[in-house]
């Protein structure tokens, strides 16, 4: 049998905020611990044996039902890079090659920098947000929910909020290196990012790498972490952002839509000021926020300048489907539902012009297809271990009112197109 090739097996490293590592961020089948030097033939020896034989290895599960659904994933774009079978390699964002091409060497680093973090998101949790402590404080339900025990949560309060790991990678681990994803709690308040990315610069290394960083955009970062971005090849500032206005602030908790607003205007201007620099909305869609993705579009295409949304170098919009927490998770819906969602996205979309065939809308285009195609994953696949629908349901109303209790809000009220199709 062929085996089923994962170039993250091979050249990825995905450091957590307790120091531990994987092969990348998709990877759910726990970690390992690493000495330095860093030896990668004897990384992630399970997974190879398994991917070897032909069989899936149990923390691949992610890319795998993104392959069932017809859609591309983290996998098969690596292999289309290092085939060189790729019709844009230069939008492709993961691991690549080292040039000269060198095998079982770190060419993807990607460094979750830690729990700190200023919102307190729907979809996340407070394994990557200490603004998540004050909602725990206040609910023994939400302590259970996350970490089982009260005892659990001192131990993760007491990690440090950011961590100093990546300051213990050498200059000869690091030398060919290609693509760095930083991610977090929120990246531009980790007092250790700016060190590290200098070191990069200080080892002339920075030339040769590109710099993938995802931030909330709720404030413009300190000039101590954007001094040296015109150092690195190229650079991608990825804005989470899920919905606007109100709804916005919901799902994204002690985020101010206007300060949001300010902020992307400075990142635009990044974008069109620097040649090396690039800006992506990354939308993440889940039960929240699918209904109004139409209305989330249309304020990017008339709040947006044009040449960025059009920009031939660049793909401006981002969409994803979350996994997990399941209750927020389009998965957790049931066949009727999904194709009742279905006909409501063809319904948003049919007054939009796609026959433009311009950049944005076949960005836009894109996103719409691989969420429906996303939808059609039939109820009895493996997308998600242990999946029950109507358990998923009640769990959503469960712990949803809960934090709306908490947070002294009401779903219902700020998205009311959920609470008439969860109804129907």
């Amino acid at each position: 049998m062929a085996a089923i090739v994962c170039k993250y097996l091979e050249q990825g490293m995905l450091i957590q905020p307790n120091g531990n590592i994987r092969p990348c961020c998709r990877y759910t089948d726990g970690s390992q611990s690493i000495t330095a030097p860093i030896k990668f033939n004897e990384l992630y020896i399970k997974a190879k044996e398994n991917m070897a034989n032909n069989i899936w290895d149990s923390g691949c599960y992610r890319c795998k039902a993104e392959e069932d659904n017809g859609n591309s994933s983290m996998r098969t774009s690596s292999l289309e890079l290092f085939d060189g079978e790729h019709p844009n390699p230069e939008f492709i964002r993961g691991v690549r090659p080292s040039n000269p091409s060198v095998e079982g060497v770190l060419t993807y680093l990607e460094i979750t920098i830690g729990r700190y973090c200023n919102l307190k998101c729907r979809m996340c949790d407070p394994n990557l947000s200490t603004s998540w402590d004050e909602d725990l404080e206040r609910s023994g339900h939400l302590v259970s929910r996350f970490y089982g025990s009260v005892g659990n949560w001192e131990q993760d309060k007491a990690l440090p909020k950011t961590i100093d790991t990546m300051l213990n990678l050498s200059r000869d681990d690091c030398k060919h290196l290609n693509e760095l994803k930083i991610t977090g709690g929120e990246p531009f308040l980790s007092e250790y990012l700016a060190e590290f990315l200098q070191r990069l610069v200080d080892w002339d290394l920075a030339q040769n790498i590109t710099l993938d960083i995802f931030t909330n955009t709720t404030f413009i970062p300190k000039q101590k972490y954007i001094k040296n971005f015109n150092k690195f090849n190229t650079v991608y500032l990825n804005m989470s952002i899920d919905d606007i206005d109100e709804r916005g602030e919901f799902i994204r908790k002690k985020s101010n839509w206007n300060k949001v607003k300010e902020t992307i205007n400075w990142y635009c201007k990044q974008h069109l000021e620097n040649k090396n620099i690039f800006i992506i909305i990354s939308h993440t869609q889940s039960l929240y926020n699918v209904l109004y993705f139409r209305e989330f579009i249309n304020w990017c295409t008339f709040n947006i300048n044009d040449a960025i949304l059009n920009d031939k170098n660049n793909i401006f919009l981002s969409t994803s489907q979350i996994f997990g927490p399941k209750h927020l998770s389009l998965y957790s819906l049931n066949d009727k539902q999904k194709d009742r969602l279905i006909e409501l996205i063809d319904k948003d979309f049919e007054s939009f012009d796609f026959s433009l065939n311009t950049n944005w809308s076949n960005q836009v285009y894109f996103s719409v297809n691989q969420l429906k195609n996303s939808l059609k994953t039939p109820e009895h696949s493996n997308i998600m271990a242990g999946l029950n629908n109507n358990t998923i349901l009640k769990e959503f109303n469960k712990h949803e009112r809960v934090v709306d209790v908490v947070r002294q809000e009401n779903w219902e009220t700020v998205f009311p197109k959920l609470k008439e199709f969860l109804n129907e």
